[in-house]
């Protein structure tokens, strides 16, 4: 079985704009679509890992609490970030 992962649209600052959460491998992906975030001008998508405790938090709470740092494309809690 594979791991859960955050697929989600960012800004250049990394606020997470839209995102689904994927619970399943590809085979499965397949039985259960889910809608992808389309990027637009100045936007990004990506694919994110998710950690086990990062697992269990719903979508709507990981998305106010965390940000994808734009550099890494990597999730972490506001605020955890380095002022450019």
């Amino acid at each position: 079985m594979s791991e859960p992962y955050l697929i989600a649209l960012h800004d250049h600052e990394g606020t997470i704009l839209a995102a689904v959460m994927v619970e399943a491998d590809g085979e499965s992906d397949r039985e259960h679509p889910v809608p992808l975030p389309v990027a637009g001008d100045g936007q990004h998508v990506v694919r994110v890992p998710l950690d086990p405790e990062h697992g269990g938090i719903p979508l709507d709470e990981l998305c106010r609490l965390m940000r994808i740092d734009p550099r890494s494309g990597r999730l972490e809690h506001l605020g955890q970030h380095a002022a450019d």
